[in-house]
C-alpha cells in the first residue's frame, strides 16, 4: 500500500476544511475583507442566484448583469449585515431589489425575449395544469414578463427556488399572509395572461 506522508494529510485536511466551511464563519471572514472567501461565497451562490435572475429577465446577458451587480452590492454592504440574521435571506433580499430596479430601467422599452430563458418542466417547477410543457416555452415566457415584477418574482421563488412562505416573508419583508395572497394572485393573473398568449398564437 502507498505511503501517505504527512503533508498530505495536512492538504486534504485543509481542502476539507474549505469544502465544509460554516457560513458563519465564511461570512465573517468575508467582513474582515478575505478575498478567498468572497470567492467562496461566491461559488455557493451564484448558480441559484443566477438561475433567479434568468427566468426574471428572460435573457442570459441580463442575467449576467444583475447578479453581477447583486454580487457586487453583497461585496460593499457584507460589512453591516448582522450574523444573528440568514445570510441567504439578506442576499436574496439583494437580488430581489436589483431585480425590480433592473425592470424599471427596462419599462420604457420591450425586453427582448430568449426561448432558451425558460427551461422548466411542469413537474419540476410551476404546477401550473402543465401549461409549461416544452412546445409552450415561449408561450410561458412571454407571460411571466407580463406579470408585475413583485410577482412574478413570488412566484419564481416559490415554485423555482422552492423557497417557503416564511423565507419569501422574510425577503420582501411582509406577513406569510401577504405572501400567500400575492401568490394566488400571481397565480392566476399568470393563467389568464397565458390563455391569450395561447388564442393570439
Amino acid at each position: 500500500m502507498e505511503e501517505i506522508s504527512p503533508s498530505m494529510h495536512l492538504i486534504e485536511s485543509a481542502n476539507y476544511r474549505t469544502g465544509c466551511l460554516l457560513e458563519k464563519e465564511l461570512i465573517q471572514r468575508c467582513q474582515r475583507g478575505d478575498q478567498e472567501a468572497f470567492r467562496e461565497v461566491f461559488k455557493r451562490y451564484q448558480h441559484k442566484i443566477f438561475r433567479l435572475c434568468y427566468h426574471f429577465a428572460g435573457d442570459g446577458s441580463d442575467a449576467e448583469e444583475i447578479t453581477q451587480e447583486i454580487f457586487l452590492k453583497m461585496y460593499l454592504s457584507i460589512g453591516q449585515f448582522d450574523l444573528r440574521s440568514g445570510f441567504y435571506t439578506w442576499l436574496f433580499r439583494i437580488a430581489v431589489n436589483e431585480c425590480l430596479q433592473h425592470r424599471r430601467k427596462k419599462a420604457a422599452r420591450k425586453v427582448p425575449l430568449d426561448e432558451r430563458a425558460l427551461s422548466l418542466s411542469v413537474r419540476e417547477t410551476l404546477p401550473l395544469d402543465s401549461l409549461l410543457s416544452h412546445e409552450k416555452q415561449a408561450q410561458v415566457q412571454k407571460a411571466l414578463e407580463k406579470l408585475p415584477g413583485k410577482y412574478r418574482l413570488a412566484l419564481l421563488l416559490k415554485e423555482i427556488e422552492g423557497l417557503s412562505y416564511r423565507e419569501i416573508a422574510r425577503i420582501f419583508g411582509v406577513s406569510e399572509g401577504t405572501v400567500a395572497s400575492r401568490l394566488n394572485r400571481a397565480r392566476e393573473q399568470f393563467r389568464r395572461v397565458y390563455q391569450k398568449e395561447v388564442r393570439e398564437s
